[in-house]
């Protein structure tokens, strides 16, 4: 009575429970084999993954211990490295210079030391290019490499672009500015010119392509104008090389000479007379009879009147067989401008511009990206034909 058991306590019932509670494995003995089958076989799986993981962790730990060696060794020589003098750096630099650009792209700590190398290494060029011109103020230098294929050679250039503003003082002139240098112990000369015009004169400029028969080259280079004219206010860029394949510049022997100003001969309109300034007679004959083009319906309208940022006037031609078309365009909107047939960029700006001057007798030279202003006028000459 005193049992809180909801089961009677009936006489026999706890052996009829007893055979109601009997098992599968007691009625069933071969699923009790199985199941130690089962075991053993999970077991044996379950010790392979773990001797896997073991394996892999020891690895690891290999592994990790050998990074955390050769990063220690890396550790070391970056800071014996970039704590070498700049010279110093810039001397290694010459040997493995087809690795320049690898070698930019380790890490930060690389690309500002580097940059930093250079720059201090090649400051006295950029002091004694400012002690010897004073109408030009130095605002910018920076660094560039570019790699080339000369013939079978694999070749390469470093310079250093000064980039510099022109101030008032020599207007309406043509400017000549050069330098001497020693490389591997011959006397070496180099030497820019480029017009300077009042602030916010109409410019004229002129591009030559020869896409005809007699050139065989398969990609033609632009001809720019090679003595392009400036106004009071833009910068000009002006590359100078430090290192290329026929060796390092001695930046000691480096002295900029005196510049030479001539005087330029201004017409009625404001545009400048003279003859570094015109183009030569490949583009311009002399005595040629230049008739008025009308193209409207020719497929080359689609190449060269078709586009935002340059307007054009009027186009003629002139020659028999080799043909010569004269494109005059007037800057009226700003905008990035790629004429395909040109292989060249121009960009339309409002205000001041900034264009690259090449040296003497080199009329394409690293880049080859034309700026104009709005109002400037552009005349393009495009050959073609040729003798069969």
């Amino acid at each position: 009575m005193g049992q809180n058991n909801c089961t009677p306590n009936i006489p026999g019932l706890e052996n009829c429970y007893a055979r109601y509670e009997q098992t599968d494995e007691n009625k069933y003995p071969y699923l009790v084999a199985n199941k130690h089958r089962l075991a053993e076989s999970q077991n044996s799986q379950i010790f392979e993954l773990y001797q896997k993981q073991q394996d892999q962790l020891r690895c690891y730990l290999q592994t990790s211990r050998q990074l955390s060696q050769s990063t220690r060794r890396n550790y070391e020589f970056e800071g014996r490295f970039l704590k070498l003098p700049s010279h110093l750096i810039c001397h290694i630099m010459y040997f493995v210079i087809d690795d320049y650009i690898n070698l930019l792209l380790v890490n930060t700590l690389w690309y500002t030391r580097l940059n930093e190398a250079f720059s201090k290494t090649v400051s006295i060029v950029d002091e004694k290019f400012q002690q010897s011109h004073s109408f030009l103020k130095l605002k910018q230098s920076k660094n560039a490499f570019q790699t080339f294929q000369f013939g079978r050679q694999q070749g390469f250039r470093l310079d250093r672009f000064l980039i510099a503003e022109i101030t008032p003082g020599v207007e309406n002139s043509i400017v000549k500015i050069s330098y001497t240098y020693n490389c591997k112990g011959q006397e070496k000369a180099f030497c820019y010119k480029f017009g300077i015009l009042r602030k916010n004169t109409v410019r004229t400029i002129w591009i030559g392509v020869d896409q005809s028969t007699n050139i065989y080259d398969k990609q033609t280079v632009p001809v720019i104008q090679p003595v392009l004219p400036f106004c009071v206010g833009d910068f000009i860029k002006i590359p100078f090389t430090l290192l290329n394949l026929q060796g390092q510049v001695n930046l000691q022997s480096i002295r900029w000479n005196k510049p030479l100003i001539e005087k330029l001969d201004v017409g009625i309109f404001g545009n400048p007379k003279h003859i570094t300034m015109q183009p030569p007679l490949r583009f311009e004959p002399k005595d040629a009879d230049w008739t008025l083009f009308q193209y409207f319906d020719h497929p080359m309208k689609k190449c060269f009147d078709n586009f935002k940022q340059i307007k054009l006037k009027e186009c003629r031609c002139c020659g028999n067989g080799l043909v010569i078309n004269r494109m005059n365009y007037t800057c009226v909107q700003e905008g990035h401008l790629t004429i395909p047939e040109l292989n060249m960029k121009m960009v339309v700006k409002q205000g001041c511009i900034t264009n690259q001057v090449n040296r003497a007798t080199v009329s394409y030279e690293l880049d080859n990206t034309l700026e104009l202003r709005i109002g400037d006028l552009l005349t393009l000459y495009y050959l073609r034909g040729g003798d069969s």
